[in-house]
Formats: C-alpha cells, sequence, structure tokens
C-alpha cells in the first residue's frame, strides 16, 4: 500500500479525531491525503501533516460570506482565507471551489 485517501469532508470536524487518527498513523509511516472543510488551524494541521498526510483538498463553497452563511456549514472567508495561506506555506493543499451555491 502506497497511500489511502480519505473521501470525507468531515474528516476534520472534529479536531480530536483527526489529531488521534493521526498519531496511529504516524508509527504506520504511510502517507494519505483528505478531504477537509476549511475549519482547520494550524496545530491541527501541523499534527496531520506530522501523520503523514501529504495533501488536503479543500473545499471553498464560496468567497460571498451571505452565501456561506446560507449554507450554513459554519464556514467564513476569514477561515477560508486563513486556512488557504496555512496549506500553501506547507505545499500540501488543493483548493476546490464548489459551484451552483444560490447567489445571496
Amino acid at each position: 500500500m502506497k497511500e489511502i485517501f480519505f473521501d470525507d469532508d468531515t474528516f476534520n470536524i472534529r479536531k480530536d479525531r483527526a489529531i488521534e487518527l493521526s498519531q496511529k498513523f504516524k508509527p504506520l509511516k504511510f502517507q494519505w491525503s483528505c478531504t477537509a472543510r476549511c475549519h482547520s488551524k494550524y496545530e491541527e494541521l501541523k499534527a496531520m501533516a506530522d501523520g503523514g498526510a501529504r495533501l488536503f483538498i479543500v473545499g471553498f463553497e464560496s468567497g460571498d460570506a451571505q452565501i456561506l452563511k446560507n449554507i450554513k456549514k459554519g464556514a467564513t472567508v476569514e477561515m477560508a482565507r486563513r486556512v488557504h495561506e496555512e496549506l500553501q506555506e506547507g505545499r500540501n493543499q488543493s483548493a476546490r471551489r464548489l459551484h451552483h451555491w444560490p447567489a445571496r
């Protein structure tokens, strides 16, 4: 096995779960990737990367604050900017923008 991909955009919603799994993965020394939301903070992303995560595919549903409020996922434009910048520093991210959300 070379790598595992978790196609679960809620993988990082529970910080404690994401960090615990990452710590369990670390001694296994394999690479993994996952889809994620923009809710993660730096320390969580670092723990995941230390546990072998090489890629986070983050869905940015919109850059419009009202649309983000309407879709009720708890994300903000500021959260998206912050996680994008933090992941860019580590060069382990891919951004997806989901289209077709209703405009206001």
